[in-house]
């Protein structure tokens, strides 16, 4: 079975990534579970890496139970805002 692209799909991952960046460019700390809960991603380390790809500087630590936390540093070219 091959897996296509739906333009739903894509909307919904336009709307989960933008939820993304406006919580981490509040200076907020996320987590998958932050990202399910209140974007509603399911793959957040997928929105996170689109966000990459796009310029975003967004940092990647591990908490004590081995958890990825992200954080937002700049926007693409460097702009901090």
């Amino acid at each position: 079975m091959t897996w296509a692209r739906t333009g739903e799909d894509v909307r919904r991952h336009g709307t989960q990534k933008a939820a993304i960046l406006e919580h981490l460019r509040s200076g907020k700390p996320l987590t998958q579970d932050v990202g399910r809960e209140l974007c509603g991603a399911m793959r957040v380390a997928s929105r996170v890496a689109e966000l990459r790809k796009a310029g975003h500087l967004i940092l990647t630590l591990r908490n004590a139970a081995g958890v990825a936390v992200y954080v937002w540093l700049a926007g693409p070219g460097g702009v901090v805002e």
